[in-house]
């Protein structure tokens, strides 16, 4: 397995060094990273070489996935991706995912996006309150953090459920994870992830895993994201039973789109785990749902979240399914 994993990486990576292409008029292709266009040379990095130079009038298109700062012959600013070329041979920028068409001569400077920051904080509360001839009370509580600066992000993940009854606590469950992902070169990422989970309803004490990973961004941009990173690593878990620990496999996706009419936000976030020693438990947390933006800074979400074991300790059920109504605040920048 450990072969496997090591053989997917070194493929992907491979792939990762392609992140541009300069296609020249003669039916040269140079591969590598895209740097800048100035005073009408177009500047690429290879992986095999240093960077060097070619004349603008001898390049027919250019293609890279990344974004670049623009400017055009009659000054006219943009951020934009290198999409090819058309029909009639014209460059194709996509600006804010719009295909335009323009001779590449018109490119007058072409150059990396400086490096910037990002950040977002959210957290909601769903309850659930039975009075009379049951009185019980449950709380869940989930915070999101988000930090980007130039090739780094970094993202917080809390989850804290409390059950009570007759206003005694009963049951509880903690889910905290943190994940660093770092752009190699776009849309990849290495990725690493340390997480913490203790959950009585399923009779778990903890679970800890450390997992190194690689991701590929499939969309990344202000509304809408989309990204799946893979890896193989460490866990430990202690159950009421026993205490174990051995090699883990795990996949995270998360998936952020955002609507403007309505304000509606879909999102989904999986986990899934493969543990390969003791019992080989297989783990998915999967929670999606719909967030309506009442102001810029209230929402209302409609979430359902699965926690799914395929081998779970002995007097605990397969899947935990709930269907959640609540509130929240968002704050970015």
């Amino acid at each position: 397995m450990s072969r496997l994993f090591l053989s997917v990486f070194s493929l992907l990576f491979l792939i990762s060094a392609e992140a541009g292409v300069i296609v020249m008029k003669n039916g040269d292709r140079i591969t590598g990273d895209i740097k800048r266009i100035w005073d009408d040379d177009i500047f690429i990095e290879p992986a095999y070489a240093d960077e060097f130079s070619v004349d603008q009038s001898d390049v027919a298109y250019m293609e890279s996935g990344r974004e670049f700062d623009i400017e055009l012959a009659d000054g006219t600013p943009a951020v934009a991706t290198l999409s090819g070329a058309d029909t009639e041979g014209n460059q194709i920028l996509v600006i804010d995912g719009v295909e335009q068409s323009v001779p590449l001569a018109q490119l007058k400077e072409l150059d990396e996006p400086e490096k910037f920051s990002d950040w977002e904080i959210r957290g909601d509360i769903n309850t659930t309150i039975n009075k009379g001839n049951t009185d019980s009370e449950a709380y869940l509580l989930t915070l999101y953090a988000m930090y980007k600066h130039d090739r780094q992000r970094h993202i917080t993940d809390i989850r804290l459920s409390r059950e009570y009854q007759s206003g005694e606590q009963i049951k509880n469950n903690d889910f905290l994870r943190y994940n660093l992902n770092y752009e190699v070169a776009d849309p990849w990422f290495f990725g690493a992830s340390g997480s913490y989970e203790s959950d009585e309803f399923k009779n778990l004490d903890f679970r800890y895993n450390l997992v190194p990973a690689l991701g590929y961004n499939f969309w990344d941009d202000a509304n809408r994201r989309f990204n799946i990173q893979l890896g193989a690593g460490y866990q430990n878990e202690k159950t009421t039973s026993s205490q174990t620990d051995g090699a883990v496999a795990a996949m995270i996706l998360r998936f952020n789109y955002k609507f403007s009419e309505p304000d509606l936000q879909l999102y989904l976030d999986n986990t899934t785990t493969k543990a390969f020693y003791g019992r080989k438990n297989a783990v998915t947390q999967f929670v999606t749902g719909l967030r309506y933006e009442l102001t810029d800074l209230l929402y209302t979400n409609l979430e359902l979240a699965l926690d799914y074991e395929s081998q779970p300790v002995d007097g605990a059920e397969n899947e935990d399914l709930a269907i959640l109504f609540g509130f929240g605040l968002e704050f970015d920048k």
